[in-house]
């Protein structure tokens, strides 16, 4: 056991994560919407800056492990 598995933050982590399902229907739909040179900065062709500003709102990946 670790203090992330204990109160007080494993009660904040599991919100987080939750917050974070939710918000990744938002991502879904944006990139639907992306042209094909925006797409390409996910592959690392792009500009990251404009790529992350277009996405702050959106919870970045972590492993729950």
């Amino acid at each position: 056991m670790n203090t992330l598995m204990t109160p007080p933050l494993a009660p904040l982590i599991a919100h987080m994560f939750a917050d974070a399902d939710v918000t990744q229907a938002t991502l879904e739909q944006q990139l639907e919407n992306f042209s094909p040179e925006e797409r390409d900065a996910l592959d690392g062709h792009g500009d990251y800056r404009e790529l992350y500003a277009r996405m702050k709102d959106i919870h970045l990946a972590v492993s729950k492990g």
